[in-house]
């Protein structure tokens, strides 16, 4: 099971949009598009943004990546023969509306119950309903691309490229394409859950705060119960990207690395 799926520090909002565009992703093909890692990181998604990929020391061919508040032109040079970046047209890319019921395992039946904060005594499963609607792709044109950073250079000098240099496992990236929302969207859990409790009179006790009288005891019988969220998405939300990493000289000459798996990062010159 993937660790952001039981991971309670994500806080409920987080991961429910994980679940959401990870499933996204997994639909429309995960060797192109990554997952905006949440709403607040993904303003900061859009083409020509720049993206960190950071290798993990411990899992074998796999890499974090982290937005950034830059894009393309705030890393390199100035030149006045720099072109402008045309955009492919923006098109219409799919519609996807997913309600599924995900079984409840041991290692997820606690952090469910934190999120909801429900007194469940028997959890076996959850629905899921993720209403994206229709969705957009706002492409870069890559030759377009290639050409605009055709004989520039990095700035060496710039903060983002000085802390992503120091190490041999990150490199720079360009989000060339994004997934939108066109209009609002919605994520929801709902829960099935019984309960079990039992309702008994022990006695009555004045309580001398509020003045008035409590009844202590506690519950009894069984009744089913349901606990529901609910996630609102705006228009324009980015929900899925793709990029290509930038392979750079220590001549701080750029190049984009444009084939499919293709790596970048900081090399030494030839």
């Amino acid at each position: 099971m993937a660790s952001w799926l039981t991971n309670p520090e994500l806080g409920v909002d987080k991961w429910m949009f994980k679940v959401a565009v990870n499933n996204l992703v997994q639909s429309i093909g995960g060797e192109v598009y990554l997952p905006s890692p949440s709403m607040a990181a993904s303003k900061n998604l859009a083409p020509l943004s720049l993206v960190e990929r950071k290798n993990s020391w411990w899992r074998i061919n796999h890499s974090d990546y982290y937005t950034t508040d830059f894009v393309l032109e705030n890393v390199l040079e100035e030149t006045h023969l720099a072109q402008k970046v045309e955009m492919a047209s923006t098109q219409s890319f799919c519609t996807f509306n997913r309600e599924s019921t995900v079984k409840v395992d041991a290692l997820l039946k606690g952090y469910v119950k934190g999120i909801f904060d429900a007194g469940v005594s028997r959890l076996d499963s959850m629905k899921i309903k993720t209403e994206l609607g229709e969705l957009i792709i706002v492409e870069v044109d890559i030759q377009s691309l290639v050409d605009h950073i055709n004989e520039r250079k990095l700035r060496m000098n710039h903060q983002l490229v000085k802390e992503v240099s120091k190490s041999k496992r990150k490199a720079l990236c360009v989000v060339t394409g994004v997934v939108r929302t066109v209009s609002s969207a919605s994520i929801s859990i709902e829960l099935g859950a019984e309960t079990r409790a039992h309702l008994q009179t022990d006695k009555t006790m004045l309580d001398t705060l509020s003045s008035s009288y409590v009844i202590k005891g506690k519950i009894t019988g069984t009744h089913e119960t349901e606990s529901h969220r609910e996630l609102n998405l705006p228009t324009g939300t980015t929900v899925a990207y793709q990029l290509s990493e930038l392979s750079i000289s220590k001549q701080a000459e750029v190049e984009v690395m444009v084939a499919h798996g293709s790596k970048g990062g900081f090399r030494k010159a030839t």
